[in-house]
């Protein structure tokens, strides 16, 4: 699924958003690395998402042992309420109903000397 910029960033500002109050809880990256990797949604987007927001100053980034944190600021909780969908839902509301439905990418394991491939399978998420 490809999202506009800004759709990708209200996600993973949603997603961090429902994770732990500001500055309180730091979550780890792989941690959304985790959870984004059980949505349809591209890595590189959350990559692009992790630079753009922390640009305008909606996400801290830290080191803490050796392990990347990432945090939302005041004003990344305050746009993470702010965030509406179309249809003036609640993009939290819009994210789960709609961004993420009962479909999550894998990676199919390559053939000897190939790449692999994207391949969907049908179900929950966890």
């Amino acid at each position: 699924m490809k999202l506009t910029p800004e759709e990708t960033q209200n996600t993973l500002l949603q997603l961090l958003f429902e994770r732990g109050p500001v500055g309180a809880r730091n979550i780890s990256l792989n941690l959304v690395a985790e959870v984004w990797a059980e949505t349809t949604l591209r890595r590189g987007d959350l990559l692009d998402a992790i630079v753009r927001l922390s640009a305008i100053g909606h996400l801290s980034i830290a080191d803490h042992d050796g392990d990347t944190r990432l945090s939302l600021t005041v004003p990344g909780v305050i746009a993470a309420r702010a965030a509406r969908a179309p249809g003036d839902l609640a993009w939290g509301e819009h994210l789960h109903k709609t961004l993420l439905p009962g479909q999550r990418q894998r990676q199919v394991p390559a053939s000897e000397g190939g790449r692999g491939r994207r391949g969907y399978e049908t179900g929950r998420a966890r």
